[in-house]
């Protein structure tokens, strides 16, 4: 179809092709980092109103002619949908094999998998948060949207033709409810932090109600209120883009809002003169038409960009204006030709809906033969691979002795001299647990069988305040019950005489200065106080107490950083080092806290494994050119490092270990966080 020809139809409908522009831009704003759309998801809730909108008058339209068919509509919406969505799935698998690790590759092809059946959503729905830094490594994460949509219009027109020859009202009351209904479970999902909330279907499909409630009434009559409406309603969506955040429980009764905005400009903007003037001007509906295509790929380009370290702000413009031209390209050479072309059913569902489940399974059968594509890698690239895909807790032993809120048990979880009985114990969050084989080096000298307590996002300590964070506080519920147990076990165990606690101590340490509390429920200097409660009651229950001071984080840009050297095309060698003053800044939080609790409590042991990685004013992420992190982390160890962070800590610190092992009076915390002198492992590769 012409533009002209889209331009003359009786239902075209210019202020709605203006509002698609407003909802694109609110989404790519948003993934885009811009301060002033934090809120900007809520683009997605308008294209939720908008599409209710449009497809239940196109089945009202069939209907009323006496010409609907479930099969032309399927098929109708896939050559909408599914050339430019397919299009841009493949080029961003290819970019996935090239530039990213072969688990991300896997599960592009997945969340790839998973849109060609409509369950993208809830694939990711059990795998990511949307809102989480783990959505770094997901460059097809935007398209769940598209499959709400499509699970969504399984229902519609059925719904629609069952309520087809009711009385108005009754119809009416119909999608009342259902949207009253879908609005309330959401509601309920997201108070109860619900897994999905955000993704799947049920809890936005109230959204689609809204639009289709408006579709039941007649376009309103063009005069000063229909304006004001319009004015009302673009002020909602704007504001909902700005006031509005990743920390605000969405969407429940919250995502009304937007939806509101959207229904105010859909149900009044035919009528309104400064909807043609703000929404049907040349370029807002430029950008309404391309939406769908810029929609497609602007996440992908931006991800793209930021995977190569462009992401400052006029790299982030050129990003923008990228995923524009290719947003018009795709609109302007697959979505439309492929959209209005003459093709045979037969075609249709061969070529745009089998063809691409079956391609799908294809490369899954590839990428299982292939060890998730990682044999299609370079051998360098393999070899470094090997060692930073092991993480701690994916394995055997992680499955049975990592995040178990109930006691575990010591013959399957201990470490180091496991022969004798349980003497120590390891007490702490990921960043105990990551120390695994550092602790089984550890207790193999020193006769010490360790029995590890580690549990996910857990502060060590006995009494900890209620997470203040919506997103932790499930997981804090979990946590006070496990130290409960933890702590009460330890306490009646006489046998347990040392007791070793490592932990991410700056996300429980950190804290606003204003008196606020942060995500875990700690103010300034709480955090330290109740340590300290902790410490006191270790020690007066007559255990010897060691402190691990954590090891740095590295940058987060240098993620993978070995790794990406290694690719087949990579488009520079990066150095993979960073200046310890970025370490030492990250540590000052800790550094307090630990400091206060030595101070008053000289007897406790300290080990000093923060400053292993660093030398000469730098510091590195890889120990004997094996990468310290887990691949797709850059806080965690990896088995490997693991267990050569032992030897390179004692290279570090000789003598440090034997003393706190032997004598009962440790040394106190008494210099910097990072140390000038150079582990003999460390390395800048």
């Amino acid at each position: 179809m012409s533009e002209k020809a889209r331009g003359d139809s009786p239902y075209y409908r210019p202020d709605i092709d203006g509002l698609r522009a407003v909802a694109v831009l609110l989404v790519v704003f948003f993934h885009a980092g811009f301060s002033l759309f934090k809120g900007g998801f809520i683009g997605v809730d308008v294209f939720f109103v908008i599409s209710g909108f449009v497809v239940s008058r196109a089945i009202q339209r069939g209907l009323t002619d006496g010409n609907f068919s479930f099969i032309g509509f399927y098929l109708g919406r896939a050559k909408r949908l599914a050339p430019a969505l397919y299009v841009l799935m493949g080029c961003v698998f290819v970019f996935a094999l090239l530039y990213l690790m072969p688990d991300d590759a896997m599960r592009t092809l997945k969340t790839l998998g998973y849109a060609s059946l409509l369950s993208s959503n809830i694939y990711l729905a059990h795998k990511t948060d949307y809102f989480a830094s783990q959505t770094n490594n997901q460059p097809l994460l935007h398209i769940w949207s598209l499959s709400v949509e499509e699970q969504f219009y399984l229902v519609l027109p059925a719904l629609l033709l069952l309520s087809w020859r009711w009385q108005s009202r009754w119809r009416l009351a119909l999608f009342v409810c259902l949207g009253i209904a879908s609005l309330c479970a959401s509601q309920w999902a997201v108070s109860h932090a619900t897994q999905g909330a955000y993704f799947l279907t049920p809890y936005r499909g109230f959204e689609f109600m809204t639009g289709v409630l408006l579709s039941f009434r007649r376009d309103a009559i063009r005069g000063v209120a229909a304006d004001a409406a319009v004015v009302a309603g673009l002020i909602t969506t704007l504001l909902s883009a700005y006031l509005l955040s990743a920390t605000t429980p969405y969407p429940g009764w919250m995502a009304l809002f937007p939806c509101v905005g959207a229904g105010l400009i859909i149900g009044f903007g035919r009528a309104s003169r400064i909807a043609a003037a703000l929404l049907g001007n040349g370029v807002m509906l430029f950008l309404g038409r391309i939406s769908y295509s810029l929609y497609l790929w602007h996440w992908p380009v931006l991800f793209a960009f930021r995977r190569f370290d462009a992401s400052t702000l006029p790299w982030t413009c050129v990003a923008i204006v990228l995923s524009i031209v290719l947003g018009y390209l795709s609109y302007r050479y697959v979505e439309t030709p492929l959209r209005y072309a003459r093709t045979r059913r037969r075609r249709v569902i061969l070529g745009y809906i089998a063809a691409p489940i079956l391609g799908a399974f294809a490369l899954f059968f590839v990428g299982q033969l292939t060890d998730q594509f990682e044999r299609l890698y370079p051998a360098g690239f393999q070899r470094l691979y090997a060692s930073a895909k092991q993480s701690t807790w994916m394995n055997p032993r992680g499955r049975q002795c990592w995040d178990q809120v109930a006691l575990t048990n010591a013959a399957t979880c201990s470490l180091g001299d496991t022969v004798l009985p349980t003497n120590a114990v390891m007490l702490g969050d990921s960043h105990a647990y990551h120390l695994i084989q550092f602790m089984d080096r550890l207790g193999k000298a020193y006769q010490l069988s360790i029995h590890d307590l580690a549990f996910p996002l857990c502060a060590p300590i006995a009494k900890a305040p209620k997470a203040d964070a919506a997103n932790l506080k499930a997981t804090q519920e979990k946590c006070a019950a496990h130290n409960a147990t933890a702590f009460a076990y330890v306490l009646a165990n006489k046998q347990i005489s040392t007791v070793f606690v490592s932990a991410n101590w700056d996300i429980y340490a950190n804290a606003p200065t204003t008196g606020l509390i942060n995500g875990f429920g700690f103010r300034q200097g709480g955090f330290a106080d109740e340590l300290g409660n902790t410490v006191a009651m270790l020690l007066q229950a007559g255990k010897h107490v060691v402190l691990f001071d954590d090891i740095p984080a590295e940058p987060e840009v240098l993620t993978n950083c070995q790794l990406y050297n290694q690719m087949w095309l990579p488009l520079a060698r990066r150095d993979c080092s960073y200046p310890d003053s970025v370490a030492n800044d990250a540590h000052r939080a800790t550094f307090a806290a630990l400091s206060e609790v030595m101070k008053k409590y000289p007897q406790v042991s300290l080990i000093n494994t923060y400053d292993v990685p660093c030398s000469a004013d730098r510091c590195h992420t890889s120990l004997q050119e094996v990468p310290l992190y887990v691949a797709n982390d850059y806080g965690h160890l990896n088995v490997v490092s693991s267990g050569l962070y032992y030897d390179a800590y004692n290279a570090k610190h000789p003598g440090q270990l034997a003393q706190i092992m032997s004598e009962t009076k440790p040394q106190s915390l008494d210099k910097a966080p990072v140390a000038s002198t150079a582990p003999s492992h460390a390395t800048g590769s």
